[in-house]
């Protein structure tokens, strides 16, 4: 696919892999949607990045755990640009907790962050895709979702949940010239991570990566940016780790 005028819609672009997603296809010629729950300010400055590149953008302002507010994203896009060419679902909280000591209400917003997210967004978004006889539809899982850790079932389920999601969507849609395929990254130098470890600790959880850092949330970028051009990928998974998951 020839990113040049089409439009993507991005999940959780304000900031981390979302923002470095946002700016990777509109470096390509994409017109981007750029969603956000919380961080207007952020959301604005991507903007702001965006036309600096000489393409067009919009922000909006969507939980997309929300069947309604998903389909407002969906509807602002075909709004601002007239369709829908590519979707990037890639909003995602994460959270450390034994299972026992989880609540109700914590399983239940992962769950629904990632995996309402991808069959809400999707929903409302094929049918602009069918009309083309076009669209990419990108899923971002995580290296946990095929190699788990304690203290993050509900995380490495929802992720899980993503994969399986995507596999039997791809399936689904290639009768449509649809493609559909998922990132797996690991350990990404964001915001969230260095919430977790703190700036030491970021480099500290690098060196158990067999490449020897973390990734950069670019480097996710460019993966998705693959799966996006490439016409003969569907259903594929691709591991963004530095080889973590071998270890």
């Amino acid at each position: 696919m020839d990113l040049k005028g089409k439009v993507a819609v991005i999940s959780g672009s304000s900031r981390g892999i979302g923002r470095a997603i946002a700016l990777t296809l509109a470096s390509e010629g994409a017109n981007v949607v750029i969603n956000y729950y919380r961080s207007r300010d952020k959301a604005e400055e991507v903007l702001k990045e965006v036309h600096n590149k000489g393409v067009e953008g919009v922000t909006v302002e969507a939980d997309i755990s929300d069947y309604a507010q998903a389909r407002h994203l969906i509807e602002e896009a075909v709004k601002a640009f007239g369709t829908i060419h590519i979707l990037v679902h890639c909003a995602g909280i994460y959270q450390k907790k034994p299972l026992v000591d989880m609540s109700f209400e914590e399983w239940d917003r992962m769950i629904k962050i990632h995996l309402y997210g991808a069959y809400n967004l999707a929903k409302h978004a094929i049918p602009y895709m069918v009309k083309n006889e076009e669209g990419a539809i990108i899923t971002v899982s995580s290296l946990r979702a095929v190699r788990p850790a304690a203290g993050i079932t509900h995380y490495a389920a929802a992720k899980a949940g993503i994969i399986a999601f995507t596999k039997a969507l791809a399936l689904e849609l290639a009768p449509y010239n649809i493609r559909v395929n998922s990132i797996a990254p690991g350990p990404i130098d964001t915001d969230l991570l260095r919430g977790l470890y703190g700036e030491e600790g970021v480099r500290e959880r690098g060196k158990k990566v067999p490449l020897g850092r973390v990734g950069k949330p670019e480097e996710v970028a460019e993966a998705v940016l693959t799966l996006i051009k490439n016409d003969f990928i569907t259903g594929a998974v691709l591991l963004v780790d530095g080889g973590s998951s071998l270890v």
